[in-house]
């Protein structure tokens, strides 16, 4: 999957608790979290690193409700990811059949 591809895919997150693992200790839980790049209180889907829990990855942008975030990331999300790590995490999820693109 290129990356023009994944920005105007709509990727939708199948498995209950999803984990891309990208190299040797190098795994990443995906979750809903508080947003810490807004000020306001929303919540966005991330990448938490499981060898070290303050590394986050921000897969989308924020919504303003846990609940609407979880049904948007099982529904269909356009990643807010066009390069880097992130991008890197979503196209192992889907590889591994724990996301597809919608």
């Amino acid at each position: 999957m290129s990356t023009a591809n994944l920005s105007s895919a709509t990727v939708k997150i199948l498995a209950p608790d999803p984990l891309a693992k990208l190299g040797e200790a190098q795994s990443y839980r995906i979750r809903v979290v508080p947003d810490k790049r807004s000020e306001t209180p929303l919540h966005a889907v991330a990448a938490l690193r499981c060898e070290n829990r303050e590394e986050i990855h921000w897969l989308s942008a924020g919504l303003p409700s846990p609940i609407e975030a979880v049904r948007w990331m099982r529904s269909g999300f356009t990643p807010s990811v066009q390069e880097g790590l992130g991008l890197g995490v979503i196209q192992e999820l889907i590889r591994s059949g724990k996301a597809a693109l919608v």
